[in-house]
């Protein structure tokens, strides 16, 4: 008798959309019936040109805007917080920095620790510990106004990954830096996400960037959805084996 097979065991996406619908003010469709699937875990990068939605739709996943139609599943990213109240445990980077002028770095870093739902994951040491960890121990008593704009946004990233979010939305963080200081915070971004393990959505137009993080890739186009996803894109970041993959989502990009 041959053994009884065991169903394989589906498990819930960390953020589901579907048939998302948003109109402009002037009445031109954003997106059309558009259809998301994000794992838990995964380094997803939606890549599409400016003005294709790419940021309304972070915002969107971060409660700051609203679709016409549509669902947003975050379920799987959702936790109780301090007053009993499940709430999706999201933390979103955007463009500018958006420091806090009058705190340090050690104070911007540590604000999450001043709200009652993530109190309980702060603590001095802990704070200390990840400052050292990610190289920013010797700002820690900087003003914001006494940073590159690399430094900046590395604080950035920092203060919004300190809440221990479930969900790291990444709009565009790096697009106002030169090449080289780009380069080197896309690695060191991509070694704090590796670490950590968290969901991370990152917007870009850049498909360089795209390739550099992604495990994932989806390309959302100017008709509103997304037409094209890569997969193991990991296993395509060197040598020839990249150049076919940057030809490939530049000839898609185009369309």
């Amino acid at each position: 008798m041959s053994a009884p097979v065991t169903p394989p065991v589906t498990v819930a996406p960390a953020v589901r959309i579907d048939g998302a619908r948003r109109t402009l003010p002037d009445g031109r469709p954003l997106f059309a019936d558009l259809d998301l699937e994000v794992r838990e875990g995964a380094f997803f990068v939606l890549l599409g040109p400016s003005g294709s939605g790419k940021s309304t739709l972070l915002r969107v996943l971060a409660g700051l805007d609203q679709l016409d139609d549509g669902t947003v599943d975050l379920a799987a990213v959702s936790e109780a917080d301090g007053a009993g109240r499940v709430r999706p445990s999201v933390a979103m980077v955007f463009q500018d920095p958006l420091l806090y002028p009058w705190l340090t770095v050690r104070e911007n870093v540590a604000l999450g620790s001043r709200f009652r739902s993530t109190r309980e994951r702060h603590g001095h040491s802990d704070l200390q510990e990840m400052l050292e960890h990610f190289r920013l121990d010797h700002l820690a008593d900087a003003y914001p106004d006494e940073l590159s704009g690399g430094q900046a946004q590395r604080v950035a990233v920092m203060r919004a990954v300190g809440v221990r979010p479930r969900l790291l939305l990444l709009d565009e963080p790096f697009s106002a830096l030169d090449p080289a200081t780009r380069a080197d915070l896309q690695q060191w971004l991509a070694g704090v996400v590796a670490e950590l393990g968290t969901t991370t959505i990152l917007v870009t137009h850049d498909v360089d960037e795209a390739i550099t993080l992604g495990g994932r890739i989806g390309l959302l186009s100017g008709s509103g959805v997304v037409d094209r996803v890569w997969t193991d894109v990991d296993r395509a970041r060197e040598g020839s084996a990249r150049t076919a993959l940057r030809t490939e989502i530049l000839s898609e990009y185009r369309r």
